[in-house]
C-alpha cells in the first residue's frame, strides 16, 4: 500500500513539474511555444496514465489510456518541432514538410485512438 502512495505522489508532483515548465517556457521565443506544448503533453500524459491505471472501471481505464496515447502522439510532434526550431532547421522546406507529415499522422492516429471500441 505504501508504494502505491509513493507512486500517487510521485506522479503528481512530475505532472506539476511538467505543467510549472510549460508555463514558464511559453514566454520564450526560440522554441518557447513549442516546448510549452512539450512539457503539458507529459503533463497530461502522467495524469492520463495514472488515471488509466487506478482501478475504477473498465470504461474509465480505456478512456484514459486512449487520451494517454493521444496525448503521447501530441508530445513527439511537439518535440519534433522544438528540435528543429531549436536548431535552426524549421526553414529547410524538407524538414518542414516532415514535420507536417508527422503531423497529419499523429491527426490520424489520434483519430483513430478517439473512436475507442472499448469504451
Amino acid at each position: 500500500m505504501i508504494l502505491v502512495v509513493i507512486f500517487l505522489v510521485a506522479t503528481v508532483a512530475t505532472a506539476l513539474a511538467d505543467a510549472l515548465l510549460a508555463v514558464y517556457s511559453l514566454p520564450h521565443k526560440n522554441g518557447g511555444r513549442w516546448l510549452s506544448m512539450v512539457c503539458g503533453g507529459a503533463c497530461v500524459t502522467e495524469i492520463a496514465y495514472l488515471l488509466s491505471v487506478l482501478p475504477v472501471s473498465y470504461f474509465w481505464s480505456s478512456l484514459f489510456s486512449s487520451i494517454y496515447f493521444v496525448s503521447i502522439d501530441v508530445m513527439l510532434w511537439s518535440l519534433l518541432g522544438f528540435v528543429l526550431i531549436n536548431n535552426h532547421l524549421y526553414g529547410r522546406p524538407v524538414l518542414r514538410w516532415v514535420h507536417r507529415g508527422f503531423g497529419v499522422w499523429a491527426a490520424i492516429d489520434t483519430a483513430v485512438l478517439l473512436v475507442n471500441p472499448f469504451c
